[in-house]
């Protein structure tokens, strides 16, 4: 930071203006800091860099220096207003939609579509363009770091298929979510991260088989 605010070529002279290259060193020094005339400008420049390098060179091999070089400002930056990488990713991710609405979409039908809703829930957000490609950069870093793993299982767990149990007063509801976890989470992984099954199979289809094997770990008797 510069030590004083009064330009050098300036200081002890009269009011009128001198037009030397000096003028603009403050501006210049001010860039330097690493800090946006306003925080909400800095955060949109922050989400928009993070976002950038996620999607070009994948979670685990950006750093939060390249992303604070993208977006011009210091990385310690970005760790003040989010905390740690982890906590970028959930700003820039965000969930594909509102918790509370997708279980109104889920249970909307009864006990008895509670796993073809699921199942379709998923699948939708998976094939659109763009909360696809969250899911996945979402998936790519929950492989390479435990913290993003940790905001993975918060949605899927927590926040949604819990409260569809409890929706169904399913008995065993811990090992339960965590069965159904399991298996979205690995579908996601095997079909749309790694390509390891029939790609020729129709998104509705999928929801078929899949959401009949979800509706047994979420009725069925364990």
């Amino acid at each position: 930071m510069a030590t004083s605010s009064v330009p050098a070529a300036s200081r002890g002279r009269g009011p009128g203006p001198r037009t030397t290259g000096k003028a603009a060193d403050p501006p210049a020094a001010a860039a330097r800091s690493g800090r946006r005339p306003g925080p909400t400008a800095t955060r949109d420049a922050v989400l928009a860099a993070a976002r950038q390098a996620f999607e070009e060179h994948g979670y685990a091999a950006t750093s939060l220096r390249e992303v604070a070089r993208r977006a011009g400002v210091d990385a310690s930056l970005i760790v003040h207003f989010y905390g740690s990488k982890a906590g970028l990713l959930t700003e820039v991710v965000q969930w594909p939609s509102d918790p509370d609405q997708t279980i109104e979409r889920i249970t909307a039908e009864g006990p008895e579509q509670i796993g073809y809703r699921l199942a379709r829930v998923f699948i939708d957000s998976w094939e659109n363009n763009g909360t696809g490609t969250s899911l996945l950069m979402l998936l790519h870093a929950a492989i390479a770091d435990p913290k993003a793993a940790s905001l993975m299982r918060e949605f899927l767990k927590a926040k949604l298929i819990e409260p569809v149990l409890s929706y169904l007063d399913a008995d065993r509801p811990a090992l339960r979510a965590t069965l159904l976890t399991g298996q979205l989470f690995g579908f996601g992984i095997t079909h749309y991260l790694l390509d390891l099954d029939d790609l020729s199979t129709t998104p509705d289809e999928i929801a078929e088989v899949l959401g009949r094997t979800l509706q047994r770990l979420a009725t069925n008797p364990l």
